[in-house]
């Protein structure tokens, strides 16, 4: 599988569950403009399980990359949901899809192009 970028995964879930390997939440890419995406997120170990409040390095995978190019930057937060509500927090380690690199930091430059 290829992945679009190397995270610290933070589970931030209300109910304090863990999640594990392939968990597929939904991605707030941008903090200006509402628009979610679903992600991957793959561990090195296939049997971990992401305990609450607890951090780990991941690989995440999106779907459409192509819809939001030039959206994320090395430390960059990203914020992932089930529904409405909040499971967690990813910062943005290394991109690996260089469609998505973008070297400002600025969330007034993001103009993702919704279909």
């Amino acid at each position: 599988m290829k992945y679009d970028i190397r995270a610290e995964v933070t589970n931030l879930r209300e109910s304090m569950s863990a999640f594990g390997n392939k968990y597929r939440p939904m991605f707030k890419i941008s903090n200006r403009q509402n628009y979610l995406t679903t992600g991957e997120i793959t561990f090195s170990d296939p049997n971990f399980m992401l305990e609450y409040n607890n951090m780990e390095e991941a690989y995440v995978s999106f779907i459409s990359p192509e819809v939001y190019p030039h959206t994320l930057w090395v430390g960059k937060n990203l914020y992932f949901y089930e529904g409405n509500r909040l499971t967690g927090k990813a910062v943005v380690l290394e991109i690996y899809n260089k469609i998505l690199e973008t070297t400002e930091n600025n969330e007034e430059l993001i103009n993702i192009k919704l279909l």
